[in-house]
């Protein structure tokens, strides 16, 4: 049969079948999900000769969103509203020659933007896994006509288009989020690194040792030691709530602010505050950060400073038991006003073990749920005291991973032990 003599109905299908392929085409190339959905709207109005198309998402609670809306401004349908959250909770195609003849039609959204609907064709956006993502609605097709069968079949194989397309849009923008959370996460994990001592100080009378675990979801897990005034040494663990770069970044900021405190300011109290009052700025209000700085002098002298940090769990190997330290105050950015005290801790003889943890320590969690605790921590100290400061790491490390039988864990576990050790004679 020759162009000239095709029939009306044959030349309609033939220039949709062009329209589709050249539409589908288009589609490969776009990588942005507004622009996609905006070619999908025009090409369907083309396609129908409607005056106008819009093109609802479906939400995951069933609601539709308007993404693209020609001559209107966004749309939200709660679900099964309309002629469109039908076909949204159907999956089948919807036409009707005079929608206020139709009680399935709601005016609401006429009268809000003052077009008249007449006549309205809607199909599902099914993705080859036949879940439904979408609809298309067409409404008044040109001519004051009805949308016919030709129309719904030609509209209902766009729709097939688009709901790959957007399918594709959707893996597409979920593997760039990942990429970019991984990336993030490494770089977290880098600057967190970066910011350990390189290697712990060696004084007389104390041996120390420390270990940190990243967590799959970087936190901000900061330990550091500092040389103090008359030959002490401060140790200090900090804990900043949250993951990803955002609490590596505060955590690297109160490691500035804190080294550059302790070169001009001997008092561990007062310490605290000033860096409370500076880093108090930077915390979000939804954020916060704990810490414990614990003071050892030469001669076994110490206290501590908590801010809302758990205090150090100080064994005496003469009564192989624990110290009752309870006493703290409250977390880093909750006021800049706070106030700090330090607190005495009986003199330390040799065999005695200080060891800071951060939470995610205490908090490593069972198959079943059930965090492992400070009394098993204080159980595994006790097994392990004759073997010093190495031995309480490796003891700690085991019961940790140990019961919660995986390789990786919720939350960073920060720990530094000090042991205190008979001094040599120089």
């Amino acid at each position: 049969m020759s162009r000239d003599a095709m029939a009306p109905t044959d030349e309609k299908r033939l220039q949709d079948l062009r329209t589709l392929l050249e539409v589908a085409q288009a589609m490969t190339g776009v990588r942005q999900l507004q622009p996609l959905l905006e070619l999908i709207v025009a090409s369907a109005s083309r396609l129908v000769d409607a005056d106008r198309t819009s093109l609802f998402l479906l939400e995951p609670d069933g609601s539709l969103w308007t993404r693209v809306a020609q001559d209107s401004s966004d749309i939200r349908l709660p679900p099964g509203f309309g002629i469109a959250g039908i076909v949204a909770r159907t999956g089948e195609t919807i036409a009707i020659p005079d929608a206020y003849e139709d009680p399935r039609f709601s005016r609401d959204v006429d009268q809000k933007t003052g077009f008249r609907t007449r006549s309205i064709l809607c199909v599902p956006l099914v993705t080859p896994s036949g879940s439904v993502v979408g609809v298309i609605e067409a409404m008044n097709k040109k001519g004051n006509a009805a949308f016919d069968a030709d129309d719904a079949e030609a509209l209902r194989a766009l729709g097939s288009h688009a709901a790959l397309a957007l399918e594709t849009q959707r893996l597409l923008e979920g593997e760039l989020r990942r990429e970019r959370m991984e990336s993030e996460l490494e770089l977290a994990r880098k600057i967190q690194e970066g910011l350990r001592p390189r290697a712990l100080p060696a004084t007389p009378g104390l041996r120390l040792a420390a270990w940190q675990e990243t967590a799959e979801k970087t936190g901000g897990d900061y330990y550091d030691v500092m040389e103090a005034p008359l030959g002490a040494l401060d140790l200090l663990v900090c804990d900043v709530s949250g993951h990803g770069l955002a609490s590596t970044v505060l955590m690297s900021a109160a490691r500035a602010y804190l080294r550059a405190l302790h070169l001009v300011e001997a008092d561990p109290r007062r310490l605290i505050e000033k860096l409370n009052r500076l880093i108090s700025p930077d915390i979000p209000d939804d954020a916060f950060a704990t810490l414990v700085l614990c003071r050892i002098e030469p001669s076994g002298a110490a206290c501590y400073v908590s801010a809302g940090h758990l205090p150090p769990l100080v064994y005496r190997a003469r009564t192989r038991a624990f110290d009752r330290l309870e006493e703290t105050d409250l977390v880093l950015g909750w006021s800049e006003t706070t106030s700090y005290r330090a607190h005495a801790i009986e003199p330390l003889a040799p065999g005695d073990l200080v060891v800071l943890a951060t939470d995610g320590l205490y908090e490593a969690s069972s198959p079943e749920g059930l965090l492992w605790g400070v009394d098993a921590a204080k159980e595994a100290i006790s097994a392990a005291a004759r073997e010093g400061a190495d031995g309480i790491i490796e003891a700690l490390r085991a019961g940790a991973f140990g019961h919660a039988e995986k390789l990786f864990l919720e939350d960073d576990i920060t720990l530094l032990v000090a042991e205190k050790v008979e001094a040599r004679p120089a």
